[in-house]
C-alpha cells in the first residue's frame, strides 16, 4: 500500500509523478493507493497508463 504521495507546491504540475511512476510499478506493482485522494489525483489517474481504478480503490498495474 502506498500511503501517501506528496509533491511540493512548487515542483507540482512539472512531470515528477509521472517520471516516478514507471520505477515505482517495477518496485511495487499492484500496490494499494490508499484513500484519500485529491480531485487532482483521480484527474491525474485516470489519464495514466500505470494506476488502474478497480472498483473504487486505485492500485498500480501489476
Amino acid at each position: 500500500m502506498i500511503g501517501w504521495i506528496w509533491i511540493a507546491p512548487s515542483y507540482r504540475r512539472r512531470g515528477v509523478l509521472s517520471r516516478a511512476l514507471p520505477t515505482l510499478v517495477m518496485c511495487f506493482p499492484g500496490a494499494l493507493i490508499k484513500f484519500p485522494y485529491s480531485d487532482a489525483m483521480e484527474r491525474f489517474a485516470e489519464a495514466s497508463p500505470y494506476i488502474i481504478k478497480k472498483g473504487g480503490p486505485l492500485y498500480l498495474i501489476e
